[in-house]
């Protein structure tokens, strides 16, 4: 039995061949323990899940096999945002009591996000990535984790005078990864990385990556102001020992070979493969062509595969770790030699490549429309655009759009904004005398969990905006007295939310002085935007702490704003999204007049990208142009169309073109006679009735 303790904020040395950028930290310590130790009898397998209506029994979507080709970094950082953020910060819907220890359940769409960051992190490791969640498991593993949390302590054999202690809980914490001061998708994450000095075998991680494994379940509780919040993540489902699947690599690594986001890089580094004797095994290990000495952890069996572990002299293994973000792709070479197997020696030899998901590579896709800037009104317009890797579907979104000049001070209570902070402060406040008029005030509030930072404090454009060349953010800022773990930051986001980039930020300077000098001295901040033109973005203004105790809550602390100035923008308005399948061809036919912005994004099993860049669409009335009946052909090979053509202005020529491909491109066919018929109709004769391939598509255009 452990119990968690509260100091897990401090970071060890880093070695002098690491170069970083920023070293992020936890919001949270999370304590794991020890990992479950492997049966020692045969535990019979529960009967696999039965599909109904697109559900597994247990009420989640059946995972679809993921397969993620690690040699693309395209398609490894389109996986990461697309998919790996998409189980960031989900609402559990906890509907247990801790006063009558009622473990509850967890809300579907919440057990679906544990799954799928599973099965992510088993695909990006090579293999078989279709874990489903079982409903015996999941209820089980509730009352286990609701056991830990009750108690504050971790324990795979808990005593039966435990707080809420049942004999289900008991059989759940020897079957399950068990962890404290997280939960869910988070929890999942934290044991691939598995720190402490208790996991020198990394027995979590080798459990979730443990090749035969098909099912598994998750419980989850919140926690408490005296309670720590807990996952128990069932592991094992009576595979252990069957015979193995085929993995991408034959053996499994983490980080594993290939690209790898640097989010997922942690100091511990393992191989793992059946039967393999690792005791006299060595490893050489570099960066970037330089030799990095390794430590070797102790050899330990009784934990999914048989594992070699290893971390870079230097590094804490007892704290956690996130890999410094990457100045540029960090190449290290793995060699382990001397490893027995089947009575003779082997070497394993890969690369990893440690890069930041944020940064498009020089393979990198952007997923631009290629088309007209004007279309007639109700006419046709096709738009093309590069296959996204990764990208099994697309959407596409239409919207308006109109000029975004404006100023948002506090006397007008931010019309621009929505806003969301704590209880307990007056975000309008009107502190100092000596300034005219209320300021806005973002200031953090201790929350009832001691071990949490307090939360962000947030004001956000309520606009989706459009940033063309001379845009830009102005606004009057003081930035008070504050620790060194408290930020003031401006944000955007490109991903409707799902992820946000700093475009400014301040620290506290965590002396007893102000930030920014003079007291409530406001100073002007300007932003240019140049940078985001053609991309349509959400803007907010996010007082920030990281983790850690220590931060400043008050009057004079915090970060006062006012005046707030948007100009050359434009906001974006009457947005509707549409989904466009596997097409590669975008076709848009508006039915009313307008400036309009045209995207695309893709998606990565469902889960969408960032849109790509805004195409600016001009749709006026027009020449309309309309069959009257479809193509005839005609005596001698030839075709004839019959159309109507109105609202023609002077100086209009009609023109036939043809394609093989309605999605490709369109030649004008100079051979076509038009003839003006009686009626007032019109009509088009061409013997280009085929293009050698049995299929002609035909249009007309007005120019």
């Amino acid at each position: 039995m452990r119990v968690p303790t509260l100091d897990r904020f401090v970071r060890g040395s880093l070695p002098a061949w690491l170069v970083l950028l920023a070293i992020p930290t936890r919001a949270l310590p999370f304590e794991t323990g020890d990992p479950p130790p492997a049966p020692t009898h045969r535990e019979p397998q529960r009967p696999s899940p039965v599909a109904r209506d697109g559900l597994t029994s247990a009420g989640q979507s059946a995972a679809s096999g993921f397969v993620i080709d690690t040699t693309s970094r395209e398609t490894v950082r389109n996986w990461f945002n697309a998919v790996y953020r998409a189980a960031d910060n989900p609402v559990m819907g906890w509907t247990g009591v801790y006063t009558n220890c009622d473990a509850g359940t967890t809300d579907p769409a919440f057990r679906s996000l544990v799954a799928l960051r599973i099965n992510y992190l088993r695909a990006l490791a090579g293999v078989p990535a279709t874990i489903t969640l079982d409903d015996t498991f999941n209820a089980a593993a509730q009352q286990a984790a609701l056991m830990m949390s009750a108690n504050n302590a971790l324990n795979h054999f808990p005593p039966a005078d435990w707080s809420c202690y049942t004999d289900v809980g008991y059989n759940a914490a020897g079957h399950s990864n068990l962890g404290l001061g997280a939960s869910g998708p988070e929890a999942v994450r934290g044991y691939i990385e598995d720190f402490g000095q208790f996991n020198a075998e990394v027995g979590h991680r080798r459990w979730l990556l443990y090749p035969q494994t098909q099912q598994m379940g998750t419980g989850d509780v919140p926690g408490t102001s005296t309670n720590w919040p807990a996952n128990a993540t069932w592991v094992m489902d009576g595979s252990f020992g069957q015979a193995r699947p085929a993995t991408r690599d034959g053996f499994v690594s983490w980080p594993p070979p290939g690209f790898v986001p640097y989010p997922l890089v942690y100091a511990r580094w393992s191989l793992s493969f059946p039967d393999a004797d690792f005791t006299a095994a060595n490893v050489n290990f570099s960066s970037n062509g330089v030799p990095v000495p390794v430590v070797l952890e102790t050899v330990q069996t009784g934990f999914g595969e048989n594992t070699l572990v290893w971390h870079p002299d230097g590094m804490d293994t007892t704290q956690p770790f996130v890999w410094p973000r990457p100045v540029a792709d960090t190449v290290f070479v793995v060699d382990v030699s001397n490893v027995g197997l089947a009575g003779t020696t082997t070497n394993f030899h890969y690369t990893v490549t440690v890069m930041d998901p944020d940064v498009p590579g020089a393979d990198a896709v952007t997923a631009a429309l290629s088309g007209p800037a004007q279309v007639a009104l109700g006419q046709q317009a096709f738009y093309q655009f590069p296959a996204i890797p990764a990208a099994g579907a697309y959407q596409w979104r239409l919207s308006q759009r109109t000029a975004f000049n404006r100023t948002d001070i506090a006397n007008d209570g931010l019309r621009d904004f929505v806003i969301n902070t704590s209880p307990g402060y007056n975000v309008i406040t009107n502190p100092s005398p000596w300034i005219a008029g209320p300021l806005v005030h973002l200031e953090h509030v201790a929350p009832a969990e001691a071990w949490l930072p307090p939360t962000d404090q947030l004001l956000t454009c309520g606009a989706l905006l459009l940033a063309r060349t001379n845009s830009q953010l102005q606004f009057g800022s003081w930035v008070g007295y504050g620790s060194t773990n408290q930020f003031a930051k401006v944000q955007i986001s490109l991903d409707a939310g799902a992820s946000w980039t700093d475009i400014f930020q301040r620290p506290g300077n965590g002396t007893n002085a102000p930030l920014d000098g003079v007291i409530l001295s406001l100073h002007t901040v300007t932003i240019p935007l140049r940078d985001l033109a053609g991309s349509t973005f959400q803007l907010r203004f996010n007082y920030h702490c990281d983790s850690g105790a220590y931060f400043l809550a008050g009057d004079m602390d915090g970060w006062y704003l006012n005046n707030i100035t948007f100009s050359g923008l434009e906001a974006v308005t009457n947005a509707v999204v549409h989904d466009l399948g596997g097409a590669s061809t975008l076709n848009l036919a508006p039915d009313t007049a307008g400036n309009y912005l045209l995207e695309l994004r893709g998606l990565v099993d469902g889960y969408p990208l960032a849109w790509g860049p805004a195409q600016g669409v001009s749709v006026a009335a027009g020449p309309r142009l309309q069959l009257t009946g479809p193509p005839t052909l005609l005596a001698g090979g030839k075709v004839s169309l019959n159309f109507s053509a109105t609202n023609l202005s002077a100086g209009t020529v009609l023109r036939l073109e043809t394609a093989g491909n309605p999605g490709g491109g369109w030649a004008v066919d100079a051979s076509a006679a038009l003839l003006i018929k009686t009626d007032g109709s019109y009509n088009f004769t061409t013997p280009a009735a085929t293009n050698g391939a049995g299929a002609m598509f035909f249009r007309v255009r007005a120019d």
